[in-house]
Formats: C-alpha cells, sequence, structure tokens
C-alpha cells in the first residue's frame, strides 16, 4: 500500500508539473520559460527556499544563464517525481544535471547522476568524459571516471583501437591529470594515447612533437617507451588477418628443436635473411609463444616485441611491435609501418629483442629450410647461423610477406 500512495503521489505531482496548474514561479533559459511550482522546489532545495522564501526572495521571472534547457528541465522533473529521464542522454547531460545538482544542493540527484555515469562509462566515452570531469573539475565524477580509465582501459586491447581511430582529443590538462596518477609500470596504451595527442596536437598547433613532449608530466615507468613512441606500432592482427596482394614465403618445416627460452638466451634472438632481387617486405612472420604451464591460463597474450634489421654497415629499421590477443603455439605476424626494400646479395640480420619482464617465456624453434625458391627471387635465411656452426639451434622466423621490384 505505501509503494502505491507513494507512487500515485508521485504521478499527481508530475501531472501538476506537465499541466502548468496553479505555478507561481518561472524561469528563463534562453528564449524558454519554465513555469514551477515555488513550495516545492523549496522542499527540494534549500537553494530554491532561500530564492522564494528567503530575505532576498525574487518575485520576477528568474534568469538562468549557466545552464542548458533540457537539464534544467531533467532537474525539475527529478524534484517533482524523484526519478531521472536517462532516454537518449549522453555523458555530456548527465554531467550538465549533474552541476545543476551541485548548484542547487539537491544531494539525491548528485548521488544519482553519479551512479548514472558510473553505468554509462564506456571505451568511446570515456576520455570524453575525463576531459569534461577535468574541464569542470568535479571531483566525485573525476574519480569515477578514473578508475574506470585505470581498471578498465589501460590493460585492455579494445582500448588501442579506440585511441587509434583519433576520434577524441583531449587538452592537455587532462591528459597531465591521467599521467600524474600512479603509474607504475610500462603501459602501451597509454604511450599510444600520448602518441596520438602528440599527433593532433602537432597539427593543430604547428609545432614539433619533441616541444609538445616537453610540456606533458610522463612518469618514469613509460618515459623510455616515449622517447621511442614514433617506432611503435600497434596491432590486433595475427598471421592469419593481416595477409593483402602481397606473396607469401613461408619456409618448409623439418623438425623441432629445443625452444627459445628468454632467460637462457637473455631476451634476443637473430637470425638473417638474404634475397637475390630487389624486394620489398612487408612483413615478418615468427612462432607466437608455447602455452604455459599454469593452470587457468589465458587462452591469449599480448605480444611485446622490438625488431631490428641491420647490414653490416646501418640499420635499416627499428621498429617496437605491440600486438594483441595472440594466440598461444601459433604465429604471428609483424607488419612494418613501412615496407622496407632489401638490396639483393646483401646479408640483413633480423634481431628480435623482448623486455625484460617477459622472462621465463617459451618460443618454439624448428629447423627450417635454408633456401627457398620462388619464380621471382630466391630467398636465404639463417645465414648467420650457419656461419657460426651453430645450425641445429633452429629459428624461429618461419617466413615473410613480400614483393619483388625488379
Amino acid at each position: 500500500m505505501t509503494t502505491k500512495t507513494s507512487t500515485d503521489l508521485r504521478l499527481r505531482l508530475k501531472n501538476l508539473f506537465l499541466g502548468q496548474k496553479h505555478t507561481d514561479c518561472s524561469f528563463r533559459i534562453d528564449n524558454t520559460i519554465i513555469h514551477t511550482h515555488k513550495i516545492i522546489l523549496a522542499t527540494a532545495s534549500s537553494v530554491f527556499e532561500a530564492m522564494f522564501y528567503g530575505p532576498l526572495a525574487e518575485c520576477d521571472c528568474i534568469a538562468i544563464s549557466d545552464i542548458n534547457v533540457e537539464a534544467f528541465q531533467r532537474m525539475i522533473m527529478f524534484i517533482y517525481t524523484d526519478e531521472v529521464d536517462v532516454t537518449e542522454t549522453t555523458i555530456e547531460d548527465l554531467l550538465e544535471l549533474y552541476y545543476c545538482a551541485e548548484k542547487y544542493l539537491i544531494d539525491e540527484l548528485v548521488v544519482k547522476c553519479c551512479q548514472l555515469i558510473k553505468s554509462s562509462l564506456n571505451y568511446q566515452n570515456i576520455l570524453h568524459a575525463l576531459d569534461l570531469a577535468v574541464c569542470m573539475d568535479v571531483e566525485d565524477i573525476l574519480k569515477i571516471c578514473l578508475n574506470f580509465f585505470m581498471n578498465c582501459c589501460l590493460n585492455c586491447s579494445t582500448f588501442s583501437k579506440i585511441i587509434q581511430k583519433n576520434d577524441v582529443h583531449i587538452s592537455k590538462e587532462c591528459l597531465n591529470y591521467i599521467l600524474g596518477c600512479d603509474i607504475k609500470e610500462q603501459n602501451i596504451n597509454l604511450v599510444c594515447l600520448i602518441k596520438e595527442w602528440c599527433k593532433t596536437e602537432s597539427q593543430l598547433l604547428g609545432l614539433d612533437c619533441a616541444i609538445i613532449l616537453k610540456d606533458l608530466n610522463i612518469p618514469d615507468a613509460i618515459k623510455i617507451d616515449v622517447e621511442n613512441m614514433e617506432s611503435l606500432i600497434i596491432s590486433q592482427n595475427t598471421f592469419r588477418n593481416s595477409r593483402n596482394a602481397w606473396m607469401l614465403c613461408q619456409r618448409t618445416y623439418l623438425r623441432a628443436v629445443r625452444p627459445l627460452f628468454l632467460r637462457d638466451n637473455g631476451t634476443e634472438f637473430t637470425t638473417s635473411l638474404t634475397v637475390d632481387r630487389i624486394v620489398a617486405v612487408k612483413s615478418l612472420i615468427i612462432n607466437s609463444r608455447l602455452t604455459p604451464f599454469i593452470r587457468n591460463s589465458p587462452f591469449a597474450y599480448t605480444e611485446n616485441i622490438n625488431v631490428t634489421i641491420r647490414t653490416s654497415d646501418d640499420v635499416v629499421t627499428s621498429q617496437k611491435f605491440i600486438i594483441f590477443n595472440v594466440e598461444y603455439n601459433s604465429s604471428v605476424c609483424l607488419v612494418f609501418e613501412n615496407a622496407m626494400l632489401l638490396s639483393p646479395f646483401v646479408d640483413y640480420l633480423i634481431e628480435f629483442k623482448w623486455d625484460n619482464y617477459t622472462f621465463d617465456n617459451e618460443y618454439p624453434k624448428s629447423i627450417m629450410s635454408l633456401l627457398e625458391k620462388t619464380d621471382l627471387c630466391t630467398f636465404t635465411f639463417d645465414r648467420n647461423l650457419v656461419d657460426s656452426n651453430s645450425i641445429g639451434i633452429g629459428s624461429i622466423l618461419k617466413g615473410i610477406e613480400y614483393a619483388v621490384l625488379n
């Protein structure tokens, strides 16, 4: 019975407002006038009580200049019905409503807005929400947004896709607020965010990225990655999804050998490649990790590897690859940002280097064909291993994607 009476009361008050009966106060926002009832607003807010019944009570139509019509109407409807209409609302709408609730000291609506904002956050709107919260300097919302960002976004591959779409460009104040949090570990998503932010900021201001970076408070944990972020390549693609119109040279498998155990070999593996024509190389295909012997281990992992290709005289390229959702004991395709040109009959050393935290991971190695001939080109692999009389050591390089240019 109590619930029914309460519901009926809210319905009667709602109809009273919608029917505009017996109104005795008005608000003007832009060209819109909203008629309400003093006593109902005063019972919900001490600000309205002082406005209507205090010593400086206002009698004329009250002008509102810092709130939009939709947010003010939602607040008024909450006062009458104790409900918030969230149909087609955005994060901006909810933040505006939160501002209304704070301004007029409606505590129940403040709590409601916090709950609605928390449930509305997702990978697409979190950066915009953080930026608005920093701009408005609302501590409660900042805590909610930052908690979602730190716990749900920083280590999620989906969020890296959103960053690279570059749909939202946050303010420098917002980025520094994020960077000022407790960042104690390497985080590629954060480096990616800085990279995309600097790229857009550079276009907007016409300044070099190095100058723009000086205004950012980069945490020590990611300083090295930020310094090398221009060579950072972040990808979702594995081998089976990466090929386009390029040709594939896949090495012939002969037999397996002892895996590459990173603690035994430090964090590096080096092999070589020689071609007999001018060749553009789009990507390298390598083995992914062996499944760890851990109960309930994940089905996929994030590959974090730096690849350097050099001749005896010079470095051709050095790029860091971050590839999400890699399946264990499969293949990984490292797609270069720009295809590399290899000259004929030059021995190219290919160095794979992992970060120290990858210690104790294993990569399958195999004895594979040293020579692969296609109709257009001949590829020679692992020449450096043969020259060192270590042919039995095996390799993790399974093949390349290429195009012959002459």
